[in-house]
């Protein structure tokens, strides 16, 4: 089975203080192939709670649509 018959969205997520690029790159390369991506990146924070909670919110809005 191929993986874009699974997957309806995906979500990258990022902290503000480390590569974003790459994850912008990444997310453009999976809408081109027909995956649908989509990126959020936590305004200034790195690898702690508020991160993590801020990416589980913008996740959950967008599978519980």
């Amino acid at each position: 089975m191929h993986y874009k018959s699974l997957t309806t969205i995906v979500l990258a997520n990022a902290l503000s203080l480390s590569f974003c690029v790459a994850q912008t790159t990444v997310v453009e390369e999976w809408n081109k192939v027909g995956i649908k991506g989509v990126s959020y990146i936590s305004p200034e924070t790195a690898h702690e709670w508020q991160s993590w909670r801020r990416s589980l919110y913008q996740f959950a809005q967008l599978i519980f649509k």
